[in-house]
């Protein structure tokens, strides 16, 4: 499954740059006047990722992702992402099983909270090849930042309940463990990409990223739970872990519309 959606992926990747050289084509024969590019002093940008249904995403962030040029040849872009998540949800999974004197039925009630955000920040600051032309190659790097929080609280019931000739008795306990990860990552981002000015005011861009960061974490367990005639049962475990991590962006198809 996961390698045919690489392939599809791939399939989509081919295609849809073999369609932009071709725009590029049909936009040269076209064009009889002089190209004047949108690589300015000044100039700015929203980038737009083109993703496989062919609609559109920000490029680096869900929530901005934009570029300044501070001369045709050089630019500072910025991504910003957030994002979080709120679920409450409930399962119960009970079992009967029969013996010879008594029948046994065992109901276990999960009431589970979820919650997480997080942030992620994109800079870089670009080089561009030739800002007079069409087609730029660029590079560019910058300061990658993230932070990730999830609090889980699972409440749990266990019931069992005895019935027979000479038994009809039942009896309850409880437990609850809360869970709560704190994620922070800083780092460096590198790209390197070409982009394609079709007019004054659209480029396509395609391009691929290397994020090198430096992880750390806090995690924080608690477990509790009561038994029937015996006393609360606690345990605590707090960790922390630290690692650096290599990796990549994948490669990146998107819209640049300049004003």
């Amino acid at each position: 499954m996961i390698k045919s959606i690489q392939f599809r992926n791939m399939l989509f990747l081919i295609g849809l740059t073999l369609a932009l050289f071709a725009i590029h084509s049909v936009v040269l024969a076209q064009d009889d006047k002089p190209f004047e590019s949108p690589l300015k002093k000044g100039a700015k940008a929203l980038q737009f990722k083109i993703i496989s249904d062919f609609s559109l995403d920000f490029f680096e962030g869900t929530a901005i992702s934009a570029k300044y040029h501070l001369s045709p040849s050089r630019s500072i872009r910025v991504g910003l992402s957030f994002g979080g998540t709120y679920e409450d949800k409930t399962d119960i999974d009970r079992t009967t099983n029969s013996y010879s004197s008594y029948e046994e039925v065992k109901t276990v009630t999960n009431d589970t909270k979820t919650t997480s955000y997080s942030i992620d920040f994109l800079g870089h600051y670009t080089f561009y090849s030739n800002p007079k032309d069409r087609v730029n190659f660029f590079v560019g790097v910058g300061p990658h930042l993230g932070f990730a929080k999830e609090d889980s609280d699972l409440n749990s019931e266990y019931l069992t309940e005895r019935t027979g000739e000479s038994i009809d008795t039942s009896w309850v306990y409880h437990a609850n463990e809360d869970d709560n990860i704190d994620s922070w990552e800083i780092g460096i981002s590198s790209i390197i990409g070409l982009e394609l000015l079709a007019t004054q005011s659209i480029g396509f861009v395609a391009e691929y990223g290397i994020l090198f960061d430096y992880v750390w974490g806090n995690e924080n367990e608690y477990y509790y739970s009561e038994y029937p005639y015996l006393d609360w049962h606690r345990n605590t475990d707090d960790s922390k872990s630290t690692t650096f991590k290599l990796s990549s962006n994948g490669v990146k198809l998107g819209l640049a519309i300049y004003f």
